[in-house]
């Protein structure tokens, strides 16, 4: 079974083998077929990937890498994800990180410097207007990051929040576990309209 994979570096082509490993290909084809991802893969350099994404998928990514030459790390603990959304997130983002950030294509992802350090900062995000996310590599920058965003953002009257369940569903942006589930998957309910 071959399995093309999109990577914000271009495609990789896999080949799985279903007799050295016939539960993990099944289990993964089963896995695409439901439906079931609803993350972002980043390639971040040759031979390493960062999937991020709302649902905890650690624990089925171990189980689908017995048997293969693949070494898995949950980062939950160690990244932290910060959304900055909405119709002025752009130019607040170009205000701090640069002209590069206007360049990102959505689900597109680049480093940029923050606060000393080099950080991912990919276009993306639960929200039909559009934004960014921040993966904070070391937890010791947050408040320093948060401080930073929240001075800058004073001039476009920044506020803290949360995902808008509505207008995330009116954009399109389906949520495993939400609005979907095996049961009930995209697919299925375009089949019925």
């Amino acid at each position: 079974m071959k399995v093309q994979i999109l990577t914000t570096l271009g495609p990789i082509v896999l080949e799985l083998d279903r007799t050295k490993a016939p539960t993990t290909v099944e289990n993964f084809a089963a896995y695409v077929s439901s439906g079931h991802y609803d993350g972002t893969i980043f390639h971040l350099k040759e031979g390493e990937y960062r999937l991020c994404s709302q649902e905890r998928h650690c624990a089925w990514l171990m189980d689908a890498a017995i048997g293969l030459d693949v070494s898995i790390t949950d980062e939950t603990a160690d990244v932290a994800a910060l959304a900055v959304q909405g119709p002025k997130a752009e130019t607040l983002m170009t205000g701090l990180f640069g002209d590069g950030i206007a360049a990102l294509p959505y689900f597109g992802f680049g480093t940029f410097d923050m606060l000393g350090t080099r950080q991912v900062i990919a276009r993306s995000g639960y929200s039909k207007q559009g934004g960014f996310e921040l993966y904070l590599d070391g937890f010791e920058h947050g408040l320093a990051l948060w401080d930073a965003l929240w001075e800058a953002g004073q001039p476009f009257n920044i506020l803290p929040g949360s995902p808008n369940l509505i207008e995330r569903v009116e954009g399109g942006l389906l949520s495993l576990g939400n609005e979907m589930t095996s049961e009930n998957n995209p697919q299925i309910g375009r089949a019925h309209v």
